[in-house]
Formats: C-alpha cells, structure tokens, sequence
C-alpha cells in the first residue's frame, strides 16, 4: 500500500516509530528531544523542533515527506520559509539534500522502522469501501472518546458556520438583522432553494423591506415580486401584488431574481417555495427588527415562539398563486422551527458571542442545541446504526460534520477515533 505524506506526520507527531540508536542519512547520531508543533499553514510541517545531532543541539523546522527527492519537486529549496529546516524526515532517502551553501540538510529514514501492522491499518483505512472507513472498528471504541470527539466536532461545526456569518456580516456592514433573516430564508428554502433565497436577500434593499415591515401586503408584494413570482398574474390576488410591486420597484429602482431559480419538483406542498417566501414575510410582518429578539431569548421554547409565524389569509387556500386548495392554515411548522434555530439561530448566536467575546452568548447557543432532539436523517440514521448514538442536537450536528469533513475527505489521522486505532499498535 502506497500511504501518503499524512501518516508520516501523524507518527512523527506521536513519535510512533522505531526510536533506538537513531542516525541521519550522513551516519550521525541523532536524538529527537521534541518533535516540534504541526503546522497547518504553509511552510515546514513542524515548528520549533528540537533534535541533536552529534552533541549539538539544534531548534528549528522539520520536514516530512515520502521521499527525500520530493524536496527538489516541491522547490523548497526556492522558498525562504524552509531554510531554517534542521531535520528532513522522509520513509524512503532517495537524494542527498542540500542548503544554498551546500551543506547537507540532516535526513532520517523512518523506512524499516515503522511498524507492518500500522501500514496495513492505514491501507485497509484508504481502501475502505463501507459508508465510514472505521465502520468495523467503531464498536471497539471507548465512550469517553465518542463524547469528548462529538463535543469538539460540535465546536468545530459552529466554528465553520460562523466563517460564513462573518463574511456575509462584513459584506453588510455588520447589519445584524438583515444576516438573521437572510441565514433563516436560507434555512427556510433548504437545499433545494436556500441559493435562491440568498439571491433573493443580496437583490432585495433591507432598508426597503423594514420601511414595508408594518404591511404584510405590500411585504408579499416586495417579497414575491423580487422573486419573480409576479411576472405573470394567475388571479385577482397576485395582480394586486403585482401593481403595489411595480410601484414599489419603480420608487426604489429594484431588480429582482428570475421565476426559474426556484424549484418546486420532488416537494411536499407545504415546503413550496412560496408558501415559505409567505412565511418570511408573516416573521419579518410581525418581529421587524428580529436579532435583538433572539438575543434575549433564554430557552427554545422561546425560541420558537419568536419563529412561529402565520401568513396571511390567501395562503389558507392556496399553495401557489392562482391554484386554490383545501383550506389549511400555512404556518412554519414545528420541525422546521427547530431546524431554523438548529441550522440559523444557533450559529447567529454563536457568532455573535464570538465576535462580542462573550462566552455567555456562546454557552447559551450550545446549551440550545443540547435541549433540542436529534434531527432525523441519513447520515444520522447510519451513525445510529453503527453504534454512534446521538443524544441530541448537539451531537447530530457533529455527527453530521464529523461524516463531512472527516471520514468523507479520509481525514482519519486527525479524528480521535481514526488515532484511537493506530495507538493501540505497538512502535
């Protein structure tokens, strides 16, 4: 099995090989007194290392590779930032290296001394064709580090939605209500639709949507006649909206998004597209200025009273415009509540205890997601039927993120469980 640079690193970290009566390529004597710290950022793969060589005691970088001549390829020798390399550790010394004046660049060869058994567990890992790579190792793992891994790829969850937040904030000048409503329409939309809810927010003025706030009417009209939903009339309701929006677009100079963004195939009624733009419209009608609202909000079940919201009274009888139906009420619906404060307002709240320093704020989200059920899904279902239960919506979310991140990309040399498997081998 042809491993890659990655599990060098990982038994470099660890220092997970053969270390008695070390020598360089040049037949020096060589003692590691610290590995160094892993460097995720260009340049050298470990920082501050330590090692001696010879009685002489040298800090600096170390590099890893699979072959010495990768150096030469990867045109180190080129890049300033690898000149303070004290240590090139390869598996196999293929060409002698040198700094620009010459010198030979100190090399060890972990070939013959990395153990047979982990190099098979690495390769029957890569080559793995069950859902996860460690499917069948999953059961020996210990619950301790089941839950301390699930906490940490909760964390790491929040912290790459956060990212997004912080971008969309800077885009919008730190508005905060506008990145809530435009995060909950994304939700609302799922994946089906939440891009063109984000077109929908990036073409549509907020400060024209909150002059409007008090009129679900003219709300509906702005709303539905930005997402081309009134390019064409259907009935008497739809021409209404598409006068007041042909008022309202000429006032404020709007251009909205195309009718053929939107997709309604393969979807219940009731998640439509617009039945879920008349709900945006009914929340943003009755909270406004929304984010100072969840902020104060100290328990889900608030939450979800804040998020409840009923559109207005066409859409009792109508799934799309012009279509009428059997009457039932359109409100937002108890799952897709606790989906928007699991996928939306949680990560709002996180963010801004994040960009706030508040760890309060923090605590409070996690604390949200932790009262909240496990979602139902796919991926969670076959977590469940490994063995890897999730308690709540904490740990669906890391469940979700760990399939994602980790095991879909092969990352299992920094996931816990991967390294769990490779600590119980023998150096």
């Amino acid at each position: 099995m042809r491993f890659k640079e990655d599990l060098l690193q990982y038994l470099w970290k660890l220092q997970k090989f053969d270390r008695q009566l070390l020598k360089t390529s040049n037949e020096e004597e060589l003692i590691i007194n610290h590995p160094g710290y892993h460097n995720f950022n260009s340049g050298p793969d470990f920082l501050q290392g330590i090692v001696t060589i010879d009685n002489t005691r040298w800090v600096g970088s170390i590099e890893i590779h699979i072959k010495s001549s990768d150096w030469i390829q990867h045109k180190h020798s080129q890049d300033p930032a690898y000149a303070n390399v004290i240590l090139h550790v390869v598996y196999i010394h293929d060409a002698e290296i040198t700094y620009p004046d010459g010198t030979v660049i100190p090399t060890l060869s972990l070939n013959e001394r990395i153990s047979n058994e982990i190099i098979e567990k690495y390769g029957r890992l890569m080559l793995a064709q069950d859902w996860v790579a460690c499917s069948n190792f999953l059961p020996e793992v210990s619950q301790i580090i089941k839950s301390q891994w699930l906490e940490r790829m909760s964390i790491e969850r929040l912290e790459t939605k956060t990212l997004e937040i912080l971008e969309s904030l800077h885009v919008h000048q730190n508005n905060w209500d506008l990145i809530a409503y435009k995060f909950i329409a994304k939700h609302l939309g799922y994946k089906v639709n939440n891009q063109a809810f984000e077109r929908l927010f990036e073409q549509t003025k907020f400060d024209v949507i909150m002059k409007h706030q008090s009129s679900l009417f003219q709300l509906e009209a702005l709303i539905f006649g930005q997402a081309g939903f009134l390019d064409k009339t259907a009935d008497e309701y739809s021409l209404k909206l598409r006068k007041e929006y042909k008022h309202l677009k000429n006032k404020y100079k709007l251009e909205g998004i195309k009718n053929h963004e939107w997709k309604f195939s393969r979807m219940r009624p009731l998640n439509f597209p617009t039945i879920r733009l008349a709900q945006l419209c009914a929340l943003i009608h009755a909270r406004g200025r929304i984010f100072q609202k969840i902020l104060s909000k100290t328990s889900v079940k608030e939450l979800e009273e804040l998020l409840l919201a009923i559109p207005s009274d066409y859409w009792e009888t109508h799934y799309r415009f012009g279509v009428e139906s059997k009457l039932i009420k359109k409100k937002i619906g108890k799952n897709s509540i606790q989906t928007l404060i699991i996928n939306a307002i949680v990560p709002l709240l996180f963010c801004y205890g994040i960009k706030t320093q508040n760890q309060q704020v923090k605590d409070k989200s996690i604390s949200f997601l932790q009262a909240l059920k496990v979602e139902k899904n796919k991926v969670i279902n076959a977590w469940r039927d490994s063995g890897f239960k999730g308690e709540n919506a904490a740990d669906g979310q890391a469940l979700l993120h760990l399939k994602k991140e980790y095991c879909d990309k092969y990352q299992c040399l920094r996931c816990s469980i991967g390294n769990e498997m490779f600590r119980q081998v023998k150096k």
